[in-house]
C-alpha cells in the first residue's frame, strides 16, 4: 500500500512539474503584435527629439522636445515656444522634465533648462519661477524636475552637472527649500512600502555608476557600479519597489536592489546584444519594455528573466516603429505605450488594441482558401508556397510539400480544393485526388470530365457538383469509380456561368450565376431540379452560412450581405437602414451570440444583427491588412475563425475578442461665433458655460475624443438640448454648427466612441445662454405698448379736438350765415316787395323777379346753413328737414306725402357730406315730382336692408312728357351727388316719378 501511495505521489509530482513547465512554456510563447501609430514633424511636432511624454487628467498628451512643449489631442499638435513679447510664455525652449499635474487645479508643473514653469490651464499660459542658491544668487540654468509628492512639493535638481542641489519647491506657496547636493542628470525617488520617500537614486553621472542619497539627517550617500567599466554607466532607472529597480545600462539592463546593492545584468536576446538602454518601462506584473539606442524596442519577461521579443523599424511595414533609436518610454493610464525616438518623433500603440494572432510563418503570404483536410488538420492554401498545415488550435504541423511534393509541383493549388465531409476523396479543378490515411499522403487519381466550380451535400446525403454550365450528381461506387450524372434543370432561366453552390437544411439548392443573380432550386422526385425563385442583382454570391435553426441564410457577395428568410424573402443589408457599411463581402460566419463575422475588401467586420451596429477591425487591431479573400474564411470545430487574404492570416475565437475598454474623453478645442473664433477670457477646454450676445448666435464647435488606440477612428454624436433633442451622428468629424439660434438657454452635449465602438457614458456639456435682444425683452414690449397706447390716445385726442373745432366752426358759420346773410336777403326781398307796390307798372316785373331771387337765395342759404350746422348731424334732423321741405313744396300744391324710416336709429350721426347729398337728392326728387307729375301723393321711405341702406321716393302720378328737351340739370346733379357718396341711383318715369338710392352704409 505504501509503495502504491509513493508511486501515486510520484505521478502527482511529475504531473505538477509537467504542468508548471507547460505553463511557463505557454507564457514564454506569448507573442505580442503591435501596429504603431506615428507622430512626427510631418504631423506638426515641433522637433523629433522627445525626451519626455506625459498625459494629463483631461486626456491630452504633452511631449517635451528640445524646441518647445507640444500638446497632442489625437488629431492636431499645439506647440508652445518662448515668446519674448509675452510675460506668460516659456523661458527657454529646451524642456528638461516630464509634466506633473496639480491634482487640485489641473495645472502642469515642469522645467525648462532655464526655470520652473506652471502651465495655467484656465488661461492657457505659463507662469515662471526661478530659484536661488544658498548664497542668494538666482539660478539661471540646468533645472530638472523629477517628482511631485502628496505634500505639493516639486522635487528638482538645479545647478550645473555634479554641482547641482536638491530643492523642494512648494507649488502652493512658492517657497523653495534647498536640501542637499545632488549629482547626475537623472534622478528618481524610492518610496518605502508606506509610500514615504526615503531615498533618491541619481544616475547619468560624470563617472560610471549611480548614487543613492538617503532622505535622513546628514543625507548619507552610497555609490554603486563604480568600477571603471563603461558598460556600467547607468542611463535610466525605473523603480518597481524599494527592493527592485530596473537600470538601463550602457549594455542591457540590470535588476538592482537599492537596499543591498546586489544586481543581475541582462543584455542578450538570442544572438543579439542590447547595447545602450535609454529607458525602461514595466507593464503589468510580467513584462518590461526596454528602449535601446540602436536596436529598437525590446520586451523583457520579468518572470523568466529573459528578453522575449523585439520590435524594429520595417521599411515595408507602415505600422512598425518610426526608427530603431528609442529614447524614452511612457505607458499612460489607458495603457498606451509611447515610444519616443531620438530624431523622428513618437511611435505609439494601445497595449490592448491587438485582438488577433498572426502565425509568424504566415506573415507576408496570401491565402486563398482554408478547409479541414482529410487528416483532420486545417489546410491553408497559399498560391506560391503551397499549403500550410495547422492543428485546429493554430499550431503548425507541416507544409504541403512534405505531404505530396509531386502534386504541389504539378497542380500549384491556386484554386479552391473540395473535400466532401467525411470523404477521403477530393477535387481540384478537373483533378480527382484521394487521401491515403495510412501513408498520410494525398495522391492524384485521374482527370475529370468537368472543372469543379463548387460542391455541396443535400440533407439526404446526395453530393451535388457544380460545373461552369450545369449541375451534376456525384456517384461513387464501392469499387472506387467516380461518375457525374447531369441533372435536368426545370427552369425558364438557365445558368450561364455557375460560380458557387449551396444546400440548406430544407433541401433548397442555391446557385450563384454569372456574377449577377442567385437561383434557388428544389429537388424533384425524378432527381432533377426545379427553379423556385431567382434573385436578381446580387452580384457574386460566394459564401453561404445558415443559422442552426434553419430560419435564415446569410450570403456574402460582391453586392453586399444578403439575408434570405425561411420563406425565401431576400434583402441586401445597407448602411442607412442597417448600419452595415456598403462593401464587397467575401465570407460570413455567425457566432453563438448572434453576431456576424464578415471578411471584406475593407477589413474584418463584426455585425450585431440585433443592435444593428458594426465594428470594423483593421491592421491597427492586429490584422495583416485590409484585403481578404473569398475562400480564406473558415469556422473550425473548436469555434475559432481562420481569416486570410493578401498579407497573411489570423486565428481568433469570437469570445476572445476584447474591445479596448477605455472611454474617450471629449474636450472642446475651438468655438466660433458667426464663423469667427470666439474670444473668451478662459480657455475653451475649461469652459462650463457661455454667455453671448444675441447678434453672435451662429455657433460652431470643434471637439476631440482623447482616446489613442486609433484616434483617427474615434466617432462622435452631438445634440443641442433646447433646440434639437435628437442626437446627430457626425462620424469621425469633430465639428458641429448651429445657425441663427434663437435667444434662450441651451446645453450642447457631445458623446464619443473609441475605435472599438465603446461610447463615453457621460456627455461633455457646455451650457449656453444667448442673450435676448432689447427689442425682444418684456420691458421693451411694455414700453412699446405704453408708447403705442400714448400715440393712439394722442391721435384720438387730436382727432377729437379737430372734430370739436370743426363742429364749433360749422356752428359759427351756420349762425353767421343765418343771422347776417339771411337778414340781408330777407330785407332785400321785403324792400323789393314794398317797392313793387309803388313802382311804375313797367318796373314791377323786375322788382317781383328780384324778390323771388332773394327768397330763393334765402331758401338755398337755409339748406346750406342746415347742412353745415353740426347740431343737425343726426338722422332725425335729416328727417325733420325732409318733412319741412315737403310741407313747403308739396303742401301748396295739394299733394299729400308720407316720410317713413324703417330699421334705422334716429339718433345715428350722419357724416356731413352724406347728410347733405341725401337731402339735396331728396329735395330735387320731390321738387321734380311737384313740378312735373300729375299725382297727388308722394311716398318717401328710408330703410335698412340686408345689403345696406335704401331711399325710395315715389309718387302716384304720371310725368307729363314734353315735346322739347329741357335745359335743366336736376337729374344729372342727382346722379353726381349719388356718386360722391358711393351710392347707386335709379330714376324711373314710366309709372309715376320714382327715385331709388342704394348704398352700403350711412357711415
Amino acid at each position: 500500500m505504501a509503495q502504491h501511495y509513493m508511486h501515486l505521489n510520484a505521478r502527482l509530482v511529475a504531473l505538477f512539474v509537467w504542468y508548471v513547465l507547460s505553463l511557463a512554456s505557454t507564457l514564454q510563447a506569448q507573442h505580442l503584435q503591435f501596429a504603431f501609430h506615428h507622430l512626427s514633424r510631418n504631423q506638426g511636432l515641433s522637433q523629433g527629439t522627445c525626451p519626455y511624454v506625459s498625459r494629463d487628467s483631461r486626456g491630452f498628451v504633452w511631449v517635451a522636445t528640445t524646441d518647445g512643449l507640444n500638446r497632442f489631442d489625437g488629431r492636431h499638435v499645439r506647440v508652445y515656444r518662448p515668446d519674448p513679447g509675452s510675460r506668460h510664455s516659456l523661458v527657454g525652449n529646451i524642456i528638461t522634465s516630464a509634466c506633473y499635474e496639480d491634482s487640485i487645479t489641473g495645472d502642469l508643473w515642469f522645467t525648462t533648462y532655464n526655470a520652473i514653469h506652471r502651465y495655467v490651464r484656465e488661461y492657457d499660459h505659463f507662469d515662471t519661477f526661478r530659484l536661488k542658491t544658498r548664497a542668494g544668487e538666482v539660478l539661471v540654468g540646468d533645472y530638472y524636475a523629477f517628482h511631485l509628492d502628496k505634500q505639493d512639493r516639486l522635487w528638482l535638481r538645479a545647478g550645473s552637472g555634479n554641482q547641482g542641489e536638491l530643492h523642494w519647491f512648494n507649488i502652493r506657496t512658492g517657497r523653495d527649500s534647498v536640501l542637499c547636493p545632488l549629482a547626475g542628470n537623472r534622478s528618481v525617488v524610492i518610496p518605502d512600502r508606506s509610500g514615504a520617500i526615503r531615498q533618491v537614486l541619481c544616475s547619468v553621472l560624470d563617472s560610471p555608476g549611480l548614487e543613492i542619497v538617503e532622505m535622513s539627517p546628514g543625507f548619507p550617500r552610497r555609490r554603486y557600479f563604480q568600477e571603471n567599466n563603461t558598460n556600467t554607466n547607468v542611463r535610466e532607472v525605473c523603480v518597481e519597489s524599494d527592493t527592485l529597480a530596473w537600470l538601463g545600462l550602457r549594455n542591457g539592463i540590470a535588476a538592482f536592489n537599492p537596499q543591498t546593492g546586489t544586481s543581475q545584468q541582462y543584455s542578450t536576446f538570442g544572438e543579439q546584444i542590447a547595447g545602450s538602454v535609454w529607458s525602461v518601462c514595466p507593464y503589468g506584473k510580467r513584462l518590461l519594455f526596454v528602449a535601446t539606442r540602436q536596436k529598437g524596442l525590446w520586451v523583457f519577461d520579468r518572470l523568466s528573466r529573459k528578453f522575449v521579443q523585439q520590435f524594429v523599424h520595417e521599411a515595408d511595414n507602415p505600422y512598425s516603429l518610426l526608427d530603431n533609436e528609442v529614447m524614452n518610454l511612457h505607458i499612460d493610464r489607458q495603457e498606451n505605450l509611447w515610444v519616443a525616438h531620438w530624431k523622428y518623433g513618437l511611435s505609439y500603440v494601445n497595449l490592448r488594441k491587438n485582438k488577433f494572432y498572426i502565425p509568424p510563418a504566415t506573415r507576408g503570404n496570401s491565402f486563398w482558401q482554408f478547409l479541414e483536410g482529410p487528416d483532420g488538420n486545417i489546410w491553408c492554401c497559399e498560391p506560391d508556397k503551397g499549403i500550410f498545415v495547422y492543428t485546429a488550435d493554430g499550431q503548425p504541423v507541416d507544409t504541403l510539400d512534405s505531404y505530396f511534393p509531386e502534386i504541389q509541383e504539378r497542380l500549384g493549388f491556386t484554386d479552391p480544393l473540395y473535400f466532401p465531409e467525411g470523404k477521403r476523396f477530393g477535387f481540384y479543378r478537373d483533378n480527382l485526388l484521394e487521401w491515403d490515411g495510412a501513408k498520410r499522403a494525398l495522391k492524384w487519381v485521374k482527370k475529370l470530365p468537368l472543372t469543379i466550380a463548387g460542391l455541396c451535400t443535400t440533407p439526404a446525403g446526395r453530393i451535388l457538383v457544380a460545373g461552369k454550365k450545369g449541375i451534376f450528381a456525384l456517384h461513387h461506387s464501392p469499387a472506387g469509380d467516380y461518375s457525374f450524372g447531369s441533372l435536368v434543370l426545370n427552369s425558364p432561366v438557365q445558368p450561364k456561368s455557375i460560380l458557387a453552390i449551396h444546400s440548406d437544411r430544407r433541401g433548397n439548392i442555391y446557385v450563384s450565376d454569372n456574377l449577377e443573380r442567385l437561383l434557388i432550386y428544389t429537388e424533384t422526385s425524378q432527381g432533377g431540379l426545379v427553379l423556385k425563385k431567382a434573385i436578381e442583382g446580387t452580384g457574386d454570391c460566394s459564401v453561404f452560412f445558415e443559422r442552426p435553426d434553419g430560419q435564415e441564410l446569410w450570403v456574402a457577395g460582391s453586392g453586399g450581405l444578403l439575408n434570405i428568410d425561411r420563406d425565401l424573402n431576400a434583402r441586401i443589408l445597407n448602411e442607412s437602414a442597417d448600419s452595415l457599411p456598403n462593401a464587397t463581402y467575401y465570407s460570413v460566419i455567425p457566432d453563438r451570440h448572434g453576431r456576424l463575422w464578415l471578411s471584406s475588401n475593407q477589413g474584418l467586420l463584426c455585425y450585431d444583427t440585433v443592435r444593428h451596429n458594426a465594428i470594423r477591425y483593421l491592421p491597427v487591431d492586429g490584422l495583416f491588412g485590409y484585403e481578404f479573400n473569398t475562400g480564406a474564411f473558415y469556422l473550425a470545430r473548436n469555434g475559432k475563425i481562420w481569416a486570410g487574404g493578401l498579407g497573411g492570416m489570423v486565428i481568433f475565437h469570437p469570445d476572445s475578442i476584447r474591445n479596448v475598454p477605455f472611454e474617450p474623453q471629449v474636450q472642446f478645442t475651438q468655438i466660433f461665433a458667426n464663423d469667427a473664433p470666439l474670444e473668451t477670457a478662459r480657455q475653451v477646454e475649461v469652459l462650463e458655460s457661455l454667455d453671448i450676445p444675441y447678434d453672435q448666435n451662429t455657433l460652431s464647435f470643434e471637439f476631440v475624443a482623447l482616446e489613442f488606440s486609433d484616434p483617427e477612428a474615434n466617432t462622435f454624436r452631438y445634440r443641442m438640448l433646447g433646440y434639437d433633442n435628437n442626437w446627430v451622428e457626425s462620424g469621425a468629424r469633430g465639428f458641429a454648427r448651429y445657425a441663427n439660434l434663437p435667444p434662450g438657454n441651451y446645453i450642447f452635449e457631445v458623446l464619443a466612441a473609441n475605435s472599438d465602438g465603446v461610447w463615453s457614458t457621460a456627455p461633455k456639456q457646455l451650457n449656453i445662454h444667448i442673450r435676448t435682444p432689447f427689442y425682444m425683452t418684456w420691458w421693451f414690449y411694455l414700453l412699446c405698448t405704453i408708447a403705442t397706447a400714448g400715440l393712439v390716445y394722442a391721435w384720438f385726442r387730436y382727432r377729437l379736438e379737430q372734430a370739436l373745432k370743426i363742429e364749433r366752426m360749422r356752428v359759427q358759420i351756420s349762425s353767421d350765415l343765418h343771422d347776417d346773410v339771411g337778414t340781408l336777403l330777407s330785407g332785400l326781398a321785403m324792400q323789393s316787395e314794398v317797392l313793387e307796390i309803388t313802382a311804375p307798372e313797367k318796373d314791377k316785373g323786375k322788382l317781383r323777379r328780384l324778390s323771388e331771387i332773394s327768397r330763393d337765395a334765402m331758401a338755398r342759404m337755409r339748406d346750406t346753413v342746415w347742412a353745415i350746422d353740426a347740431r343737425k348731424d343726426k338722422l332725425e334732423n335729416l328727417l325733420d328737414r325732409m318733412r319741412e321741405h315737403a310741407e313747403e313744396t308739396l303742401g301748396p300744391r295739394g299733394i299729400r306725402f308720407s316720410i317713413e324710416a324703417t330699421g334705422l336709429n334716429p339718433k345715428h350721426n350722419l357724416p356731413t357730406d352724406i347728410r347733405q347729398n341725401l337731402y339735396l337728392i331728396y329735395k330735387e326728387a320731390v321738387t321734380n315730382a311737384a313740378r312735373h307729375s300729375n299725382g297727388d301723393f308722394v311716398s318717401v321711405l328710408l330703410q335698412k336692408t340686408a345689403s345696406g341702406f335704401e331711399m325710395h321716393i315715389v309718387d302716384n302720378g304720371r310725368v307729363v312728357e314734353k315735346t322739347w328737351k329741357t335745359t335743366g340739370s336736376g337729374t344729372s346733379n342727382m346722379l353726381m351727388r349719388a356718386e360722391k357718396i358711393g351710392a347707386a341711383l335709379e330714376i324711373s318715369r314710366e309709372d309715376g316719378f320714382c327715385v331709388i338710392l342704394r348704398m352700403k352704409t350711412l357711415g
